[in-house]
């Protein structure tokens, strides 16, 4: 019976994982058949890891946005509960009927204005972010995870006679020769 080999294989952290191929399939007459045989390169909770950063970089492409909107309700609510009272509060402060007058209203409308297009330029960037990290386990998930190494056959009586008849041409022609082409 065959007996399994082992093979070195060096996983992407390098750290040689010491592999048991599974037993090839032996004929008399045949000897053993080459094949290919694969073997995973990752145990299966980094294949479960490698599944999961595959779905999470899918779902991120395809919406990069999520996660966005606890920030711009943070930064909402702290426009309208701290930065308009303050306003409010120093026109109060600056005279009677100036907190109800139009230049009140232009700061604000200013400041609102001014904090619309800092959001939106952040979630482009937020958004562009994890585009990237997508993109990076997408790349991390979709490596191989698997090796495969070629087997040559070998051995059984069909071989054995190939290479006799191999080295019976062989000498037949170098006989040949020699009565052609006497030295």
């Amino acid at each position: 019976m065959a007996s399994n080999k082992g093979v070195q294989l060096s996983q992407p952290n390098g750290v040689a994982n010491q592999l048991k191929l599974p037993d090839q399939q032996y004929s008399k007459l045949s000897g053993y058949s080459p094949d290919v045989v694969g073997i995973n390169r990752f145990e299966p909770w980094q294949r479960d890891i490698l599944k999961y950063l595959g779905e999470s970089g899918l779902n991120q492409l395809q919406n990069p946005n999520q996660g966005f909107e606890p920030i711009k309700q943070d930064a909402l609510s702290t426009f309208f509960q701290q930065i308009v009272p303050q306003l409010q509060e120093q026109f109060s402060a600056s005279g009677s009927n100036s907190a109800s007058s139009g230049t009140i209203k232009s700061q604000l409308s200013s400041a609102g204005s001014t904090l619309a297009e800092k959001l939106a330029a952040f979630q482009a960037h937020f958004g562009q972010q994890n585009q990237q990290n997508a993109l990076q386990q997408l790349q991390l998930s979709l490596n191989p995870q698997s090796d495969f190494i070629h087997r040559q056959g070998g051995g059984g009586l069909w071989n054995n006679l190939g290479d006799l008849a191999k080295a019976g041409v062989y000498g037949a022609a170098r006989l040949g020769s020699s009565f052609l082409f006497p030295s």
